[in-house]
């Protein structure tokens, strides 16, 4: 008894075949998206890809945040698109241009970053000069800012979050975060030793402190800001820094590569008209 093999090109061309008699004509390819860089605005862009691919069925966009955000990302076949939760540098950008590669920058929000405590801190609220100052190591201890006679104690993030990390000691402390505080590796991580740490203060995201599944297991205090002692303290809600009266923000930005195809560019669009509040750079971050 012989046995029949029927070639895969047989296969393959019936199967085509079959595609052109359902739709009149091969299923076009999709448009691949990458983009890369901050996990603090992975999430939310990720959201927003869902809801354009939705409506552009023929575009595939892939979000992944944890990179350490730098310039480099755009380079060569790294991403289409590259987010930033800091403004590059001109010097940023002409080594790119230098490179090959030039970019069109588009901002799509401010993103506010929580100044916490521990709970039993009797200090409620700062100006963004005393939040400077702690951070950098010019008050250490608390009754300098009207609170106990106790040490201050700075825990700070590494190089993992690179963005913010960045964004702090460049454009919103103009100087190194003091020598004396300990270094983690993630937000979690943060948050967790200042609710164990009597004294304690650190920088965090907003989501750290509101949203995270940590947030309904641990004590922790989110302490008010102002510009300056006249001004009245603000919480860091989403409200608050939407509508810009919460002073510690930064900004979001998105790159792509000036030579982006036109699904890219309207994605960026998308989640441009989208935002995160205000797309305006007013804060006192960054004067």
């Amino acid at each position: 008894m012989k046995t029949s093999i029927i070639s895969p090109i047989v296969i393959a061309l019936c199967a085509f075949l079959i595609a052109v008699a359902a739709d009149g004509q091969p299923n076009p390819q999709k448009t691949i998206i990458r983009v890369r860089g901050s996990d603090s605005m992975a999430g939310r862009i990720d959201a927003l890809a869902k809801v354009f691919m939705k409506n552009n069925p023929h575009t595939n966009i892939v979000v992944s945040g944890g990179s350490l955000t730098k310039p480099e990302i755009l380079k060569g076949n790294g991403c289409e698109v590259a987010m930033f939760s800091y403004k590059m540098t001109d010097d940023e950008m002409q080594t790119l241009k230098g490179s090959g590669v030039s970019v069109v920058e588009r901002l799509v929000g401010s993103g506010g970053i929580v100044i916490i405590t521990h709970p039993s801190n009797t200090v409620d609220e700062l100006t963004v000069d005393q939040v400077r100052r702690i951070l950098t190591g010019d008050y250490s201890t608390w009754d300098q800012v009207g609170g106990k006679q106790e040490p201050i104690k700075v825990f700070t993030i590494g190089e993992t979050h690179s963005g913010t990390l960045r964004f702090m000691q460049a454009d919103f402390l103009k100087s190194p975060i003091t020598n004396r505080a300990e270094i983690l590796s993630y937000f979690p991580s943060v948050v967790r030793r200042v609710a164990a740490t009597p004294g304690s203060i650190a920088f965090t995201r907003v989501r750290d402190v509101y949203e995270s599944p940590i947030a309904d297991t641990i004590a922790l205090k989110a302490l008010k800001i102002k510009d300056g002692p006249e001004s009245q303290g603000v919480l860091p809600t989403r409200e608050n820094i939407a509508n810009q009266s919460y002073p510690v923000r930064r900004p979001y930005f998105l790159y792509l590569k000036s030579d982006a195809g036109e699904d890219t560019k309207s994605f960026v669009e998308f989640v441009v008209s989208k935002g995160w509040g205000a797309q305006t750079l007013t804060a006192p971050t960054t004067r």
